[in-house]
């Protein structure tokens, strides 16, 4: 069961991070390289914790 829930968390954790690289650079009009620094810090956060309280 926690092999689901991994891949799981990652497939919603990637897709948060290609919508949120996407609203940064396209409608924010933010550059790149700092929409992919954002990105990952967020990206992060929500992977430690979601592996963190709901994985693990």
């Amino acid at each position: 069961m926690q092999l689901v829930r991994f891949i799981v968390l990652n497939l919603l954790v990637l897709g948060i991070s290609v919508l949120l690289i996407h609203l940064l650079t396209d409608r924010l009009g933010i550059q790149v390289l700092m929409a992919k620094v954002l990105v990952t810090f967020i990206t992060v956060i929500i992977n430690f914790f979601g592996s963190r309280k709901w994985v693990f």
